[in-house]
C-alpha cells in the first residue's frame, strides 16, 4: 500500500512539475512579447478572437460529461486609430452583438494524469458598420449570421487542490459570412491555428487568479491574398469567492507579434 501511494504521489509530482514548467514558459513568452517591437495591424485591424471572453475558473473544467456554456457580447466602436494612438480622419462607428454557444465534452479518458477534453464554439453575430470619409462620402453596412466556428478536438485538463490548468490547440474555421467589398464582415475568411493554455489558482480563502493565454497563427485570406501577422492575447481575472457569490475584475491584453 505504501509503495502504491508513493507511486501515485510521484506521478502527481511529475504532472505538477510539468504544469509549473509550462506556466513559467508562458510567463517568459509574455515578457518577451512585451519587449517585442510594434507590428503593423492585421487585415482591416481585426482579429479572429475578441478579447475578454473568459473570466472565473477559466482553467478549471467540470467533471466528465457534456456541457453547454453561453457567452453574450456587445461591442461598441466609435473611432479608428493608428499605431501611435492618433485618431483617424475617417468618421467611424460600429456595433456588434454576438451570442456564442460553447459545446464542451470532458471524457473519462486520462492521459499524462489529465482529463481528455474537446469543444466546439459556435458564434451567431449581428454587425453594423458606418463610415464617413473626409470627402463627405459615407457608407453603411449590416450583416447577421454564423461567425467563424472554433474546434478543439483534443485538449488536456489537470486538477490539483488549488491549481488547475488546460492545454490544447484551437482551429478557427472560416465559416462566417465574408465579402472583400463589404464593410461589415462576420468572418475573417482565413484559417487560424491557436495554441491555448489556461490556468486557475484558487486559495483556501477564496481568492482566485485565472488566465487564458493564446497565440494566433493566421493563414492567407484567399479573397484578398493578404496574410495577417501572428498575434498574442491573454484573458485574465482577479477575484474573490464568498460562498455562492463571486466578485472580480477581468480584462484582456492583446498584441500583434509579427508584421503582416
Amino acid at each position: 500500500m505504501h509503495g502504491m501511494k508513493r507511486q501515485k504521489d510521484s506521478r502527481r509530482l511529475r504532472s505538477s512539475s510539468w504544469c509549473s514548467f509550462t506556466v513559467i514558459l508562458i510567463v517568459l513568452t509574455v515578457l518577451v512579447s512585451l519587449l517585442w517591437r510594434e507590428a503593423e495591424a492585421t487585415e482591416n485591424g481585426g482579429s479572429a478572437y475578441t478579447g475578454g471572453n473568459e473570466d472565473f475558473m477559466t482553467g478549471a473544467l467540470p467533471p466528465q460529461g457534456f456541457y453547454l456554456l453561453n457567452y453574450f457580447n456587445y461591442t461598441k466602436l466609435d473611432s479608428l486609430r493608428d499605431n501611435r494612438g492618433h485618431t483617424s480622419a475617417v468618421d467611424f462607428d460600429g456595433e456588434a452583438v454576438a451570442n456564442t454557444f460553447r459545446f464542451l465534452y470532458v471524457s473519462k479518458k486520462k492521459l499524462l494524469g489529465a482529463d481528455v477534453i474537446g469543444h466546439v464554439i459556435v458564434p451567431i453575430a449581428n454587425v453594423h458598420v458606418s463610415v464617413e470619409l473626409p470627402s463627405g462620402e459615407s457608407r453603411t453596412d449590416t450583416k447577421t449570421g454564423l461567425g467563424d466556428v472554433v474546434i478543439s478536438p483534443f485538449a488536456l485538463a489537470w486538477h490539483w487542490k488549488n491549481f488547475h490548468c488546460v492545454g490544447g490547440l484551437d482551429f478557427i474555421v472560416p465559416t462566417g459570412a465574408y465579402d472583400k467589398d463589404d464593410l461589415a464582415n462576420i468572418g475573417r475568411n482565413y484559417w487560424t491555428f491557436s495554441p491555448v493554455f489556461a490556468f486557475t489558482y484558487v486559495h483556501n480563502t477564496g481568492f482566485e487568479a485565472s488566465a487564458k493565454i493564446m497565440y494566433f497563427i493566421n493563414t492567407v485570406n484567399t479573397a484578398t491574398h493578404y496574410l495577417s501577422g501572428q498575434e498574442f492575447g491573454i484573458d485574465y481575472l482577479i477575484g474573490q469567492h464568498f460562498g455562492p457569490w463571486s466578485f472580480g475584475v477581468n480584462g484582456y491584453y492583446y498584441r500583434q507579434i509579427t508584421d503582416d
